[in-house]
């Protein structure tokens, strides 16, 4: 869940070690995923809160949870709007079911919801719940887990468990990496493990070390469907008999005189060779003549490349109050070491992300604007103050208030971060106003003849309601964020808002205190001479008052003609979230006109990596970047940094339509959710679930390829893969002796697979899964023949029973406020928009 002030929601996986299709990297979450900055990390100002239903198992695919997460280390641990989500097994497609009884479940209570939604897929559903800003959601939370207990049995058996986590900005991670080398290095798990991810756990401040892209391995139980037919053997009985022999249990008490002593049946096998020689009820079976049991790297169906080789993701994430800057250095120099361990000879770790250096790169550019803005303002009010001695007076507003105004900050529990930076930045050339009056009203009575005291004394009075009401109105401009409805654009203005705030404040103050006191005291008596810049200004001045006084029908149809003629200028500025943004990348996505395994994706994904390669001088690239998976993919161009601007990366993406060859069974997209050089469009078509709602969306795409300056238009979640269905015929299968149950449940036991009580192995515990070999696996022949246990010990053909057909299902459904929905996305030139 994510949204406004709070919510409760995530992710329900399933158990298995596929990782989820993954976004974008840093792509916005709900209006952004990908590239922090500073605007993204004040999320972490926020009063919102996100909480997600997390698979139990890592995100070992960790592309979609990494990549999604905005940068908030400048703001140190606050909630921020990310979602991490999990992964699941393929093919497991009960789309609808899992979001509408978690999402009537959510229903009612004393904290209305704002907005909800859900999205599902194959292999695990999300659902969202949107609270409004300021809204307590620890209640939320405990009632979150309440309530989707009470509905726990109405899940799949294979739903994995249920967590509602709360997100923040301390999850964001301080350093993400890539690591490669010259090989392959997914079944590398204990190398990268031991000598890359333990070191950096070892880390202060570090909670967490993220490797995806590779798996630790696991216990594997393949079974052989000739030697189950050959024996005339049930999958599911041998599973069970599996479970029974390795599950450990409490079994009550024993009382002997005035003792209690727990009793615990420790049932586990102790190696490999007890589970192959597992007996299964027949006269000299065992476990191994029917199945294969090995320790080996899971099989992954996905990938990474960078510059076109292998890699793995390396994500570091700092502990919740843990300085980020200093974390981030203490892991980066651990890095530097860990390249020179000859254990590792030949690996490499590349940093994509370091937060520490942005938030050093940016405060350290915010402060130095500030210095130079002070020092600008120092100077100005030495050209028309004359005085050394008076600039040097009021020129100490400024460090003065400033510091005034941090501290201000560290007793109401804020933090010195970009925005209240940004805020003390903007502060910087109000702060002498009030000063300035102040000195001028003290000067004219010194003039008079009063003392330096009584001078200073009445001038400040004098002025003093005048200063009292300038402050104020500038304050009540910023008071509105600061106490008014709680929005994501608010949050982020409010916070500098606030800083600007309190630092009036301070120079009024300062300006009706500390300054009178030091003017009294030094300030001459005598008039300073003017300068011919002051006297040029005050003499034209003088003449423009003059002529106005004179001409006043002509000086109103002027100012009539200023205000139209502002107003006209201001219809044609383009209205955005922000501009000139910094882009790092071009990200084109892959469409496949067929359904391809990963294998497959991979080597079409190469020819582009090869072509962008060789190329990447005229392209302005640095390095390509890929993520595949079965029948999705992504390729991301990284900018150099002359390009990595919204006019270099609209340059780059024109380069790549115009020259990008076509290739054979795959069509190339661009995508601009995360890059400043495109408007984004996006149209929601709500409906009931069916041909009908895919047939308006489609038609809505359609119209919007036709508008000009339009351009990769694309229904989202509509392009799926192609899926066979098996359709069970429930008077065939009673004939047998079956039941559509029994049916479904067989055919994602040898297919999906099964996790088994972990394998308590020399090295720990490590995950045992059952399922069809692979070669069994491999063909539609071989599913039709797959022998189903009837009622009367025989058994039937799963090809008697079902019928097989081909259709094309959407890679996700979306709903939002219990409704399906289909979103048309688009891209739009902005200056045209």
């Amino acid at each position: 869940m994510t949204g406004g002030s709070g919510a409760w929601g995530g992710p329900v996986r399933r158990r298995g070690p596929s990782p989820p299709p993954p976004p974008r990297r840093l792509q916005r979450s709900r209006p952004p995923p990908h590239k922090a900055s500073p605007y993204a990390a004040a999320l972490a100002q926020s009063t919102h809160e996100s909480l997600a239903l997390e698979p139990a198992q890592p995100d070992h695919g960790g592309h979609g949870a990494a990549e999604r997460r905005g940068a908030g280390g400048a703001l140190g641990a606050a909630p921020a709007p990310g979602v991490p989500s999990g992964g699941g097994v393929p093919g497991a497609r009960d789309r609808h079911p899992i979001p509408q009884r978690a999402a009537g479940a959510g229903r009612g209570g004393d904290h209305p919801a704002r907005r909800g939604y859900s999205t599902s897929s194959a292999n695990q559903a999300q659902i969202y719940v949107q609270f409004d800003w300021g809204e307590d959601i620890g209640p939320l939370r405990v009632e979150a887990h309440e309530k989707l207990d009470r509905i726990r049995d109405q899940f799949p058996t294979d739903v994995d468990v249920i967590q509602v986590n709360s997100q923040r900005s301390s999850d964001i991670p301080v350093l993400e990496c890539r690591i490669s080398a010259g090989r392959d290095l997914s079944n590398d798990y204990e190398l990268l493990n031991r000598h890359v991810a333990d070191p950096l756990r070892r880390v202060p401040g570090v909670a967490k070390v993220e490797l995806y892209g590779v798996d630790p391995p696991q216990v594997r139980v393949d079974f052989q469907l000739a030697g189950l037919e050959r024996h005339r053997l049930d999958a599911g009985t041998v599973l069970n008999r599996i479970e029974a022999a390795s599950r450990s249990l409490s079994a009550g008490q024993l009382h002997p005189g005035a003792e209690t002593w727990p009793l615990r049946v420790v049932n586990q096998f102790a190696s490999l060779d007890e589970i192959r020689n597992l007996p299964l009820g027949q006269p000299g079976l065992k476990l191994g003549d029917v199945a294969a049991v090995a320790m080996a790297e899971p099989d992954l169906d996905y990938g990474r490349h960078l510059d076109e080789a292998r890699a793995i993701g390396l994500n570091v994430i700092k502990e919740s109050g843990a300085n980020s800057v200093a974390v981030a250095r203490r892991a980066q120099k651990v890095l530097a070491e860990i390249g020179r361990d000859p254990d590792v000879g030949g690996i490499r770790v590349i940093t994509f992300t370091n937060q520490g250096d942005e938030i050093e790169n940016s405060i350290s550019g915010l402060l130095h604007a500030g210095m130079i803005g002070g020092a600008l303002a120092t100077v100005i009010l030495f050209v028309f103050l004359r005085s050394w001695v008076t600039t040097l007076v009021v020129g100490l507003a400024i460090p003065f208030s400033l510091l005034a105004a941090a501290a201000l900050l560290r007793f109401t529990g804020r933090t010195l971060n970009i925005l209240s930076m940004m805020g003390l930045m903007l502060a910087v050339g109000m702060l002498v106003d009030n000063a300035v009056v102040v000195l001028e009203s003290i000067f004219r009575h010194r003039q008079k003849g009063l003392g330096p005291l009584r001078a200073a004394l009445v001038g400040s009075r004098e002025v003093l309601p005048a200063v009292v009401c300038s402050t104020a109105t500038s304050i009540i401009v910023f008071l509105p964020l600061v106490l008014g409805g709680r929005t994501e654009i608010s949050t982020w203005i409010g916070e500098v808002g606030r800083t600007i705030i309190f630092t009036l404040l301070c120079s009024l103050f300062l300006s009706l205190t500390a300054i009178p006191l030091a003017l009294g005291r030094i300030l001459p008596a005598r008039p300073v001479p003017q300068t011919r810049l002051v006297a040029a200004i005050a003499g034209f001045h003088q003449r423009a008052l003059r002529w106005t006084l004179a001409h006043r029908p002509a000086t109103v149809g002027i100012a009539l003609l200023v205000v139209v003629s502002a107003g006209l200028a201001f219809t044609k500025v383009d209205k955005s979230a922000f501009t000139a943004s910094r882009v790092e990348a071009v990200t084109m996505n892959y469409e496949f006109a067929d359904n391809l395994n990963h294998r497959e994706v991979e080597r079409l994904v190469a020819k582009v990596e090869r072509w962008m390669g060789a190329r990447k001088d005229s392209l302005h690239l640095k390095s390509t970047y890929s993520y595949f998976t079965n029948n999705f993919a992504f390729t991301r161009g990284y900018l150099i940094p002359t390009y990595q601007n919204d006019e270099g990366s609209s340059k780059v993406k024109k380069l790549l339509r115009e020259r990008l060859p076509a290739f054979a069974g795959v069509k190339l997209k661009f995508d601009d959710r995360d890059n400043g050089g495109a408007s984004r469009v996006s149209v929601r078509v709500f409906g009931p679930p069916g041909s009908k709602l895919e047939e308006v969306a489609g038609e809505v795409a359609r119209r919007m390829s036709l508008v000009p300056d339009v351009s990769d238009v694309n229904v989202g979640g509509q392009k799926g893969s192609q899926e066979l269905e098996l359709v069970v015929d429930r008077d065939r299968a009673a004939r047998a002796g079956l039941n559509t149950g029994a049916v479904a449940n067989a055919v994602a036991l040898f297919f999906r697979g099964r996790p088994l009580a972990r394998y308590r192995g020399p090295e720990g515990e490590v995950q045992v899964v059952a399922r069809l070999s692979a070669q069994d696996r491999s063909s539609r022949e071989r599913l039709r023949g797959l022998a189903l246990a009837s009622t009367d010990g025989g058994s039937v053909p799963l090809g008697a029973v079902t019928d097989f057909r081909v259709v094309r299902t959407p890679q996700s459904i979306e709903r939002q406020q219990r409704h399906s929905v289909r979103t048309v996305n688009a891209s739009c030139d902005p200056k045209k928009a």
